[in-house]
């Protein structure tokens, strides 16, 4: 029959956000003439996305036989996320269009959304006790998890056509497309701990747990993201085909840590346990990454044909903490007379990205097939950090252990800090002449670190 029994669980979970979306788009179509003017613009913004989200399991069976004075359980979890997400996006478009067939098709598009943010917890505390029941069972563990995040977003797509060309024969033709992407954040952190608690016949005396898990992430993500465009053309069978595309984000952070503490003890029972296990993981990012793609066209007479194509990606950032703990606390025979455990564990990254990327295309054209086109690429992504931990103690004693004196202090640290700056600038003039042809390909890819720390413990305690 059980005697007390002492359970306390406190769970606290917390969701906070402000996001000041300004969104907008803008369009203006002047056309003019006489034959066949058309003009087709599209824009769309999606500039949505955050999500957090907490989540607490606590699982207490209590099971004693033949009664238990006390059982000393407490839990305490606080889990918390904060977001703060200032996007700006806007899209703007002008075409002016003065006669004989010319023809614009547009397309820009924003997606600044992608934010994310998670706690989860799950206790199970078994608290087994037989025959004689348990003395003590000292369970205690505090679990504390944070995410924070400010990601300010600043988009923008503009563009201005002008096809010109009164009188004559024309077939002026400007296919545009322009995308932003500049989302995907994500945060997590999660712990899970099962206390078997276990001590058999005589009963327990005391079992001294104490798990904290502390683990937290920061990001601060200040994309800005720009395309610009600008053509005119102005007479006889121009074509421009135009293709911009920016995308900035990837960034990701984790911590995850699992405990397991059997604290077995058979026949005599455990006397102390003496458990203490204490992992900080810890992620820090700020990630200012700043785009942009510009373009500047203009053809005169008779067949000027381009392309251009500019592409940036500036993501792939990554960090993550892992601590798995196993103690069977095992004790048989006689059962334990303390086992002094201790694991301290203290994992930390650090990473500051600044990449500030660059695509300029100009071009000018003017007189009898010149062909032009660029093709322009820069990836500067590909960070990754990680700290990875395992601890085994095995605490094996078959006659009952008399002291066993563990203690494990493991601190893993990855700093990285990465400054990228990547341009592509690109020009081509061509004059009057016959069969002018210009091909312009750049690509830069700056990525590439890792880092990594790992630390595996192993402890049979014979």
């Amino acid at each position: 029959m059980p005697n007390t029994n002492n359970d306390t669980f406190s769970v606290d979970q917390f969701n906070g956000a402000t996001d000041s979306d300004i969104n907008l788009n803008g369009a203006s179509i002047g056309q003019a003439g006489s034959e066949v003017n058309i003009a087709w613009n599209e824009q769309s913004i999606v500039s949505g996305g955050n999500s957090q989200g907490n989540a607490s399991n606590v699982v207490d069976s209590g099971l004693f036989t033949f009664g238990s004075n006390s059982a000393n359980d407490e839990y305490t979890v606080g889990q918390s996320n904060n977001l703060f997400d200032n996007d700006h996006n806007q899209n703007v478009f002008e075409a002016a269009q003065l006669g004989g067939a010319n023809i614009v098709f547009a397309g820009q598009d924003i997606t600044s959304g992608g934010n994310e943010q998670g706690n989860s917890s799950n206790v199970l505390d078994g608290s087994f006790t037989g025959f004689l029941g348990g003395f003590s069972n000292n369970d205690s563990y505090a679990v504390d998890q944070f995410n924070g995040m400010q990601d300010n977003d600043s988009n923008g797509n503009g563009f201005s056509v002008t096809q010109l060309s009164p009188g004559g024969f024309t077939a002026d033709l400007a296919f545009v497309g322009q995308s932003t992407d500049s989302g995907g954040n994500s945060q997590g952190n999660e712990s899970n701990i099962v206390d078997g608690g276990f001590s058999a016949l005589f009963g327990g005396l005391s079992n001294n747990d104490t798990f904290a898990v502390d683990q937290s992430n920061q990001m601060l993500d200040n994309d800005q993201n720009f395309n610009i465009g600008n053509v005119a053309q102005a007479g006889t069978a121009n074509f421009s085909f135009l293709g911009q595309d920016i995308s900035s984000g990837g960034n990701e952070q984790g911590n995850s840590s699992n405990a397991l503490d059997v604290g077995a003890s058979f026949f005599g029972g455990a006397f102390s346990n003496n458990d203490t296990f204490t992992v900080g993981q810890e992620n820090q990012m700020a990630d200012n990454d700043q785009n942009a793609n510009s373009f500047d066209l203009g053809q005169l007479f008779a067949v000027n044909i381009n392309g251009t194509t500019q592409t940036i990606d500036s993501g792939g950032n990554s960090q993550t903490n892992a601590s798995d703990i196993i103690d069977l606390g095992g004790a048989f025979g006689f059962g334990g007379a303390s086992n002094n455990d201790g694991y301290t564990i203290n994992q930390g990254n650090l990473m500051i990205d600044n990449d500030i990327n660059l695509n300029i295309g100009v071009v000018t054209q003017l007189g009898f097939g010149n062909v032009a086109t660029i093709d322009q690429d820069i990836t500067s992504g590909g960070n990754s950090q990680s700290n990875n931990s395992n601890v085994f103690d095995g605490g094996l004693n078959l006659f009952g252990a008399f002291s066993d004196n563990d203690t494990y202090d493991v601190t893993q640290s990855n700093l990285l800090a990465d400054s990228d700056q990547n341009q592509n600038l690109g020009e081509v003039t061509q004059l009057v002449g016959t069969g002018n042809f210009a091909d312009l390909t750049q690509l830069v890819d700056s990525g590439d670190n890792f880092g990594t720390n790992s630390s595996n413990l192993f402890d049979f305690g014979t």
